[in-house]
């Protein structure tokens, strides 16, 4: 194929570059700060802002059937072979299973913020038409005011009505299964949003967004009128990063106050030992793929292994590797059920270096072989 570098002189493509460069500069002051998150965003916005010509890629490409070829899809567009990779590199996120959902929609803002949250609206999920599993690398609440969608988080599903206080923390599995959804305000955020306000240690208390956790809270009508008005003050400030943090700060400490009444009795507080199993549950839904030995999680925790064992047993009577094996296994089970993947990609995907390894332990804590499993999923009787 022919360069592209071959349609004009080399001094012209030199001067343009140059020309291109110094006017999209990123900011070094940021690289600095957040080198990596900054670079992602910036480069994601550079190729997919609405005037950019890499647009006409996609149609082009529609137009010929898929028959073009890199080197005429540059030339047409009016850029380089590098340019275009990236660019497709980067669309094609937006359909894998590594897809960041908030980082895809704060790069598609045009005020050049880099704020930690996203306030999703009805149109915006309906815009976005997503509906491939993705990973919860983010918190997420929302409120919902009316029916007509379905989610699945891990292996539940649930329907959004009237009053339901959607919560999901990192780590899990989601899948939209509608493209249409009743009005709603949904907050996708990192736990940084409270970096220069709060201290993030609060969030060990919030139990509902813990992946063995429901993920859907059904408020009473009294409970929906205050969440609404706290909802209604996100969305008029939600362009003002530095009041966003105290609004949602309020809408998680009353979040918590519903689910205690509602799955715990009504109490009001955690005591010291019940701190530490929410933060070993949290520290457990993000590292279980890579961490699987119950001494990575003490000493995270500052405290012995027989030592958190003995809390957890207490408080939720499995001990800390039947935790880990929990997490692991709900994993399993959600690849083999949901994705065309083979008991050696799932067992590769879980952080296990020998697939016989992996069926064992799949067979100790599920009584059957991953393939056994996978097989009557895929052919119930």
């Amino acid at each position: 194929m022919t360069s592209f570098y071959s349609f004009e002189p080399l001094n012209e493509i030199k001067d343009k570059t140059i020309e291109f460069e110094q006017s999209v500069s990123p900011d070094f002051d940021k690289i600095e700060q957040h080198a990596f998150s900054y670079l992602d965003e910036f480069f994601l916005k550079r190729l997919t802002k609405e005037e950019n010509n890499l647009f006409k890629v996609v149609r082009d490409i529609e137009i010929t059937n898929g028959l073009i070829s890199m080197d005429i899809l540059a030339k047409q567009n009016n850029t380089t072979r590098r340019q275009l990779h990236l660019y497709i590199f980067l669309m094609k996120q937006k359909h894998s299973d590594n897809f960041d959902l908030l980082r895809y929609l704060t790069s598609q803002k045009n005020d050049g913020r880099m704020a930690p949250y996203y306030l999703a609206s009805k149109a915006c999920l309906e815009d976005l038409k997503i509906t491939h599993p993705f990973k919860n690398y983010f918190y997420t609440i929302g409120l919902y005011y009316g029916e007509g969608t379905c989610i699945r988080i891990g292996t539940a599903d649930y329907n959004l009505t009237r009053g339901s206080l959607l919560t999901i923390g990192p780590g899990m599995t989601c899948q939209w299964l509608n493209t249409t959804f009743p009005s709603n305000d949904t907050l996708f955020f990192y736990d940084d949003i409270f970096v220069n306000n709060f201290s993030r240690s609060f969030f060990y208390s919030l139990e509902f967004f813990c992946p063995d956790e429901k993920s859907v809270i059904q408020l009473s009508d009294r409970q929906f009128e205050e969440m609404q008005q706290l909802f209604s003050t996100l969305r008029a400030i939600a362009d003002k990063p530095e009041a966003v943090s105290g609004i949602l700060y309020s809408i998680l400490i009353i979040s918590q106050k519903y689910f205690w009444k509602l799955h715990r009795g009504n109490k009001k507080e955690l005591n010291g030992k019940e701190h530490t199993v929410v933060k070993f549950r949290e520290l457990v839904s993000k590292n279980f793929s890579a961490y699987k030995e119950v001494a990575f999680y003490a000493e995270q925790l500052h405290i012995s292994p027989k030592y958190l064992s003995e809390i957890l047993v207490e408080y939720t009577g499995l001990s800390a590797k039947k935790w880990i094996e929990f997490h692991i296994m709900q994993e399993a089970k959600y690849l083999l059920s949901f994705w065309n993947m083979s008991v050696k990609e799932v067992s590769f995907q879980l952080g296990y270096t020998d697939t016989s390894h992996f069926s064992r332990a799949f067979r100790s804590y599920d009584g059957q072989l991953p393939t056994e499993f996978k097989n009557t999923i895929e052919n119930p009787t």
